[in-house]
């Protein structure tokens, strides 16, 4: 395999540095965004993108570039390009002669590199296609490196790291994490680049009526996956099921290799359902239908579902595994650990509350969304975070964190 190229000249790139500010002038940039896939309903990596992208575009002055497998939807006022993938076993999914060259005639013509997937290709072919450029390489892990992700499909994550994705990670200019743990978690790796905090954003919708419908809603949103801890929510609501006759749970998402042992587990608890994907277009008013949101995780770096279903107006129970303690300090929801027995008191206690208090506590949570996590906030601490990299000096604090 091709090393990851080493020297690359470090001067403010030209396109930058000819358009300097003047005056109140918005600097001129081109920032180009990586990803796997961006058109996953069920992906957190592609939503953040999507909402990053979106929110940066519409910054005077910025261009912005998306380079994804196909298919892709429009993103904003992005431009987006897609890459069909290599026709190699399916180990190799991500792995794209066209987007390996789309990236190498980007990091001609950017500024910033902007990566968003580990574990997979396009980290490793967008470190060398900024070699021997003025382009900087930026790398968003969303996760990837918590050392549970790390341990999961053991073997041949540790032959990856060794053998591509630590050279490249090395060659990274900045670390955007989304949250203070996952600063911390990628801190811990020794790696030479700094690392700037900048939460995701969501999108705060106009509300929809909420049905007034029985039973009642737990509802979880995401990849039925062993990491989101969904035997132990099982484990939980076998006892719940039984003194709140009034509620049901519902699981909804796509298998991420843990449908069949759930399903095995929930034979005979009553009032559960498991359910597809939920696809963008119908996400409010499943929101809507759910009376509570629980995400009990072993680890998230960031946890996407929590800030939708807050902006929503839906309170969640969540694990300490996700940063959002501030469930508690904003009174929006239960951040709790993800033990069955603390996953049952807090279900206990929240479906004890009648209508009314479970809607001011969302109607709380709405608003920390709209004062503290817009995708505009995002946007502009982000784009400070580059101009800062690219002009050669440390970047400014990425605001809260979660």
């Amino acid at each position: 395999m091709t090393a990851v190229g080493d020297a690359r000249p470090s001067p403010v790139p030209p396109a930058l540095a000819d358009a300097g500010p003047v005056g109140n002038a918005p600097v001129a940039r081109r920032i180009d965004h990586v990803v796997n896939v961006v058109a996953d309903p069920a992906s957190g990596v592609a939503a953040a993108v999507r909402g990053l992208a979106t929110a940066e575009a519409a910054h005077d002055g910025t261009r912005i570039h998306v380079h994804a497998l196909a298919p892709a939807p429009c993103i904003g006022a992005a431009t987006v390009h897609t890459y069909a993938p290599s026709s190699f076993p399916r180990a190799f999914a991500s792995h794209s002669g066209q987007l390996s060259r789309g990236l190498r005639k980007a990091a001609v013509e950017s500024q910033v590199l902007h990566v968003h997937n580990l574990w997979s290709f396009p980290l490793i072919d967008a470190a060398r296609a900024v070699a021997g450029t003025p382009c900087r390489l930026v790398c968003s892990p969303h996760g990837a490196l918590d050392p549970r992700s790390r341990r999961t499909s053991g073997w041949k994550k540790w032959a990856w790291w060794h053998l591509l994705q630590h050279r490249a990670l090395d060659r990274v200019d900045l670390f955007r994490a989304t949250s203070v743990a996952e600063a911390e978690q990628i801190g811990a790796l020794g790696f030479r680049a700094p690392v700037v905090v900048v939460p995701n954003g969501v999108e705060v919708p106009a509300l929809v009526r909420r049905p007034l419908a029985e039973p009642r809603t737990v509802g979880f949103l995401g990849r039925i996956h062993p990491v989101k801890a969904l035997d132990r929510l099982l484990d939980a609501w076998e006892h719940v099921a039984t003194s709140r006759p009034d509620w049901r749970l519902r699981l909804c998402g796509p298998d991420g290799g843990a449908l069949a042992a759930l399903r095995t587990r929930a034979a005979g608890l009553p009032r559960i359902t498991f359910e597809p994907a939920v696809a963008e277009a119908d996400k409010s008013s499943w929101y809507a239908s759910c009376d509570l949101v629980v995400l009990p995780s072993h680890g998230e770096n960031f946890g996407m579902v929590v800030a939708e279903a807050l902006a929503h107006g839906v309170p969640v129970i969540c694990s300490t595994g996700a940063p959002w303690g501030g469930l508690v300090s904003e009174g929006c929801g239960w951040w709790v650990g993800n033990e069955s027995t603390s996953l049952r008191a807090a279900l206990l206690d929240a479906t004890s509350l009648d209508r009314g208090t479970l809607a001011s506590m969302g109607a709380r949570g709405r608003a920390w969304m709209q004062r503290e996590f817009s995708w505009q906030q995002a946007a502009t601490r982000m784009l400070a975070a580059y101009d800062d990299l690219l002009a050669g000096g440390a970047p400014r604090a990425g605001g809260s964190g979660t």
